[in-house]
């Protein structure tokens, strides 16, 4: 029963920050700050910023099918018609797990929303009927009849829910347990407040598909990618907006960090100069939007572009070449 929960909060969550764009203050305690020791993927969608994108309302005309509203304030409208709850917005939404969990999503996994008072009441009233309860750390955790699955309101504003073993350790760390720290947690800090971050632990097995070289290029030094962040953002409005995507490497040593700089230098460079004749002239002037940059260990690859050299750049494609 309790499965069906977490689509459940989903929806919630990404329709009711579209009918609000302006939210409340920000609660004290951040999503992050919950997040349990040992987990090795964090992600998170600050729906704030997303949803008060003006180009929002373009996209959605732009994907829009017959049977759609015709708008998206319409669209949003006639769910809370259908549903019945006045939304007012969640700000945030952050998942956290353990990939090497038996069963991946029907193992170790969990997510946090954070919204308005109201909003995160009217949620607890749809999960509180079709849910047993429990308690734990204090806390009251609905659960289905398995008991493998909870959600648990830890305020008036956050809301924890996935596995139950990922559901207990958030009330862990919210009652003093270790929390998130490391590598992992500075990654995700660095990326800063963006559209949408991951940062993911690279396990044995990944780094097992890497080959030895490529050609005559040794790839060995990114055999030795401990961690992996990336970054989505967009800023502006219309063609002048930028899209910023930003990869974050954590090395085991800053030799192998050195190494992948230069690596890729030597590509982009080598591209840039009309190394690859078969690429499209269009990618090939998007090379200088790549900057690579080093601090010890970690290696960030930064890739910056406007909506319209993306236009521009599809143009040939819309036209057949």
């Amino acid at each position: 029963m309790l499965k069906r929960f977490a689509p459940l909060i989903l929806a919630f969550v990404l329709v009711a920050a579209t009918i609000a764009t302006g939210c409340g203050p920000q609660p004290a305690l951040r999503a992050i700050d919950l997040v349990p020791a040992g987990v090795d993927f964090v992600a998170n969608l600050n729906i704030t910023k997303v949803l008060s994108d003006t180009d929002l309302e373009t996209l959605y005309q732009e994907n829009r099918t017959e049977d759609m509203p015709e708008t998206l304030g319409e669209a949003l409208a006639e769910f809370t018609a259908e549903t019945g709850i006045a939304l007012e917005g969640f700000t945030e939404l952050l998942l956290f797990g353990d990939m090497e969990s038996e069963g991946y999503l029907g193992g170790y996994i969990g997510f946090i929303v954070i919204g308005p008072v109201d909003v995160v009441s009217a949620l607890e009233e749809e999960v509180a009927g079709e849910a047993g309860t429990t308690t734990y750390g204090g806390q009251t955790v609905y659960t289905d009849e398995t008991g493998e699955w909870g959600v648990c309101f830890l305020s008036s504003t956050m809301v924890v829910a996935g596995s139950m073993d990922a559901v207990r350790a958030v009330i862990d760390v919210k009652n003093g347990a270790a929390k998130l720290s490391g590598q992992m947690l500075e990654c995700y800090s660095a990326l800063g407040d963006v559209w949408m971050k991951a940062v993911v632990e690279v396990s044995e097995e990944w780094l097992s598909e890497i080959p030895d070289e490529m050609g005559e290029m040794s790839l060995s030094p990114f055999q030795d990618i401990e961690m992996v962040g990336f970054g989505f953002d967009k800023s502006g409005e219309g063609d002048a907006s930028t899209i910023t995507s930003e990869l974050r490497l954590y090395f085991s040593s800053e030799e192998s960090a050195q190494e992948a700089q230069e690596l890729i230098n030597l590509v982009v460079t080598f591209i840039g100069y009309g190394g690859m004749p078969d690429m499209p002239p269009e990618i090939v002037d998007l090379i200088d939007n790549i900057d690579v940059s080093r601090s010890s260990n970690w290696l960030t690859i930064t890739f910056q572009i406007t909506v319209g050299e993306i236009e521009e750049m599809m143009e040939p494609i819309g036209q057949g070449g």
